[in-house]
């Protein structure tokens, strides 16, 4: 338990910071918030609901169960029992009810048909809206042809909730809704003809909803319905009285808001540490006597531990005081440090609530569920980019991912881990492969891991404006040329059934057999242009060309012919083109540089390449001057990272082969000097101690003008005293209490070094003095008779020392009457602090009593006065 958790309990030192609003939000790292809205939490009410005028007279027989009541003559329903949470302001949440009524119709002894509606729910949607579901049920008898029917009992919508309204006043909701009717379900519609309804009707979409008219037997469903025609010549004005009493009656729904967690957000200060901010409404800050407030703590989940004193604080891996004054109308906010590295990721942790100090009543006891795991907050959608030029992906998480790894899909294949994708946005090359992939993320973090949607990566051609005259390169890509084809006279349909012409490069020497599509292979790239594509025999066509669809051996050319089956000869044509001298081999525009760094650091090589066709990079290094060239595994980028480097590779020679489609060439080479680390003046110096008290010590670390940093450690021999953290060259530790005996000691303060600083040592010297004893002497009785026993208590201490053992003596000192004059000495051991003297006394008078403690290897020695005894 921290130390602010004790003054939390003791002093009163309240943690409690600004209001969030959020439910169950847990925030992004980086100090940003998220969160998720909520509402007040609801633990009973009442649902009082006539179901319908129509429902309530011709239903004779009506029982309730559960939590539910009935009352036969007026037809009310009321469910009693509710629980949920409701947001006032956004007018949103929901009501789940408890209980069953049946509602039937019993000539005699023969029950004819019924209604069953159990647990019935209340969702509010917001803006006035809502819905009222249940599980439904109906059943009915035979009835001359017709056999007897039932459903099985079903979850359904009876009715959507128009003008609803939600008011509080102090605890209690009070809450009003109407169920609709009119326009519901429309005659002669789908869901009108898949229940069967008669032509035109429900009149006018007079209906409950139709999802639970399905749920009723098909004879029960024309109670819920207008079914009679409110047009009709003679009985229109009936008619339609009646239809108004099969409309459902308004809903009347009380609740009571119980003690509970509004928001919960989390803010990041850094990748483990954070502040839990909580808000909380309907607390009672004094209930019993002596109450003050609210504690708010965070635990493992399963139940509130044992609170009622100080040590059960030591169960939390943070907790707030929240004082009687800072709730306000129930209302409060609370800030809880929490750090994760508290926290055990096998378990689930809860927010507790309860009251402070001592948990005299379990009234405001609450527990709501914590989730720590990584949430990705915006999901990665289809990202579009241009062809030849990269896609960048990305998302949002809720700061509680601390790895990445990114997957990619094949089209035809699984999913699997992109090699070096594991950071927070992945950068997709423009390479065929990679666009038909699909993409997705894995976050991990300490408690789970996340994986988002799959999304791809869309692409979009640069419009071109090839040349109408003229054979040309006219694009060229990582992965491909495009060649813009310009032609006249060309006749796009010379047969009948042809379409267009085809455009296609391929070696040099004549067109090859295209009678057939399986012809289109031996093409580098080829391309259609329809009727529609060429005016007044006008033809300008794009060919897409792949590196890999080329030979530097070759000579190509550029061929025309009717589409689609080469039907004649007239549109072949043969126009050589020269590829390769339109290609440009690798260079440099930025070679790699000479590298200075020092011993444990890494050094860094760059360059900037072009140069047609996908390029790879493969650096390569020389221990010998530049007589021989290794390549260096995995160094396959425009950028080389050599990794923490010793003195002893000062010298090495770097440089890097790039590879393009005409060939390969290699950078200038680049020198690699590596210095040795400057040693820095380390000082300690330590002063005096006392036994059972921690002593401090000062360490100073300097090394030029840098403000050194590092660790620093304190060992006493080969022991470990303790640690410490440098911060612009100085750092304090801190020898425990009993880390040391007492007596002069020669200590080591070792410095563990940094990037740009040697390791040092220094040896400081301290002196730790004994503990100070402190005695407390009782005489168990003031006065005795003579000859009887006096009895000493003693109880020896020492600040930071337990279990004191050693020796005493009790001294009785005759000062009045006739043991004037007379002293009587006795010695007892000490153990674990305490001992118990007696002596007899054969005279009377007055004694003065005291006893002194002999010193000990960690202890001083003290005296200590137990008061005067009188013998009578």
């Amino acid at each position: 338990m921290t130390s602010l958790m004790k003054n939390a309990w003791r002093a009163g030192a309240a943690v409690v910071a600004t209001a969030a609003l959020a439910l169950g939000g847990i925030a992004p790292a980086a100090m940003a918030d998220e969160a998720q809205s909520g509402g007040r939490v609801v633990t009973s009410g009442g649902f009082a609901w006539k179901i319908s005028e129509q429902i309530a007279e011709h239903m004779n027989t009506k029982t309730a169960s559960g939590d539910a009541t009935v009352d036969a003559t007026s037809g009310v329903v009321t469910f009693a029992k509710g629980t949920g949470s409701i947001d006032v302001a956004a007018g949103t949440g929901s009501l789940q009810y408890s209980g069953t009524v049946k509602e039937a119709f019993v000539n005699g002894s023969t029950e004819y048909y019924s209604v069953t509606i159990a647990n019935p729910k209340v969702d509010f949607l917001g803006d006035g809206k809502g819905a009222l579901s249940a599980t439904v049920s109906s059943a009915s008898a035979q009835l001359g042809p017709s056999p007897a029917a039932s459903t099985e009992p079903s979850v359904v919508k009876i009715a959507d909730l128009t003008d609803v309204s939600v008011a509080l006043d102090g605890t209690t909701f009070t809450i009003a809704a109407t169920p609709a009717w009119d326009g519901v379900v429309e005659p002669g519609s789908q869901a009108a003809t898949d229940l069967g309804l008669p032509a035109g009707q429900p009149y006018e979409g007079q209906s409950f909803a139709p999802e639970f008219l399905g749920a009723l037997v098909s004879g029960v469903r024309a109670h819920f319905y207008a079914s009679k025609d409110p047009q009709h010549a003679t009985s229109g004005t009936a008619n339609a009285a009646a239809n108004e009493k099969k409309r459902p009656a308004s809903l009347g729904l009380t609740a009571s808001a119980a003690p509970g967690l509004t928001s919960v957000s989390l803010k990041m200060t850094s990748q483990t540490a954070g502040t839990l901010t909580v808000t909380g409404a309907n607390f009672n800050p004094v209930t019993n006597g002596g109450d003050d407030g609210i504690y708010v703590g965070v635990a493992p989940a399963g139940g509130l531990p044992d609170v009622s004193s100080q040590t059960g604080m030591a169960n939390f891996a943070g907790a707030a005081w929240v004082r009687a004054k800072e709730i306000t109308d129930g209302a409060f906010t609370a800030s809880v440090p929490l750090s994760l590295d508290d926290l055990d990721p096998k378990l689930a942790y809860s927010i507790y609530t309860w009251q402070a100090h001592t948990h005299s009543n379990t009234s405001q006891d609450t527990e709501t569920a914590l989730n720590l795991a990584p949430v990705i907050t915006a999901q990665p959608t289809v990202v579009t980019t241009f062809v030849g030029e990269p896609a960048k992906l990305t998302f949002t998480d809720n700061g509680l991912a601390d790895t990445f790894q990114w997957q990619a899909k094949a089209p035809e294949g699984d999913w699997a881990d992109i090699e070096g994708g594991t950071a927070k946005f992945l950068q997709v090359q423009p390479t065929q492969d990679n666009f038909a992939a699909t993409y997705r993320v894995v976050a991990t973090g300490k408690f789970g891991s996340v994986t988002s949607e799959p999304f791809a990566i869309a692409t979009v051609e640069r419009p071109e404006a090839p040349t109408i005259t003229d054979v040309s390169v006219v694009k060229e890509s990582t992965s491909g040329i495009t060649i813009a084809v310009a032609g006249r006279d060309f006749t796009p349909n010379t047969f009948p059934g042809d379409a267009g012409i085809y455009v296609a490069v391929g070696e040099a020497g004549g067109l090859p057999d295209v009678s057939s599509r399986e012809a289109m292979a031996e093409f580098a790239g080829y391309t259609s242009v329809p009727e529609a594509g060429i005016t007044g025999g006008k033809l300008a066509a794009s060919v897409e060309v792949p590196f890999s669809g080329l030979d530097l051996t070759k000579s190509y050319s550029v061929y025309t012919w009717q589409a689609h089956t080469h039907s004649n000869d007239s549109q072949d044509t043969e126009t050589p083109i020269d590829i390769m001298g339109s290609l440009t081999a690798v260079s440099f525009s930025e070679q790699p540089a000479d590298q200075t760094i020092l011993d444990g650091q890494s050094a860094e090589f760059s360059v900037q390449a072009a140069g047609s066709g996908e390029l790879s990079y493969q650096w390569q290094n020389s221990t010998d001057g530049g007589a021989n060239w290794t390549d260096i595994s995995g160094a396959t980028a425009s950028v080389y990272a050599t990794g923490k480097l010793a003195t002893i590779a000062s010298g090495q020679l770097f440089r890097v082969a790039v590879t393009g489609f005409l060939g390969t060439q290699t950078s200038d080479a680049a020198k690699l000097t590596v210095k040795d680390l400057p040693v820095p003046t380390i000082t300690a110096t330590a002063s005096p101690g006392t036994y059972g008290k921690a002593t401090k010590v000062s360490v100073s670390v300097k090394a030029g003008a840098s403000n050194t940093t590092g660790t620093v450690t304190l060992k006493n021999g080969s022991v470990v005293l303790g640690t410490a953290g440098v911060i612009n060259g100085s750092a304090t530790l801190t020898i425990k209490a009993t880390a040391l005996k007492p007596g002069t000691h020669a200590l080591t303060v070792s410095y563990s070094g940094n990037e740009l600083v040697a390791g040092a040592s220094a040896s400081p010297k301290v002196t730790i003095a004994k503990a100070k004893a402190t005695i407390t002497a009782k005489l168990a009785k003031r006065s005795i008779k003579v000859k009887k026993k006096s009895t000493v208590n003693i109880a020896v201490k020492a600040s930071g020392v337990s279990g004191i053992s050693g020796k005493a003596t009790v001294t009785w000192k005759g000062t009045k009457g006739a043991a004037k004059g007379k002293k009587f000495t006795k010695s007892v051991t000490v153990k674990n602090g305490k001992a118990k003297v007696t002596r007899k006394l054969a005279k009377k008078g007055t004694y003065k009593v005291s006893v002194a403690f002999k010193k000990t290897s960690l202890v001083s020695a003290a005296t200590k006065s137990a008061g005067k005894l009188k013998v009578t």
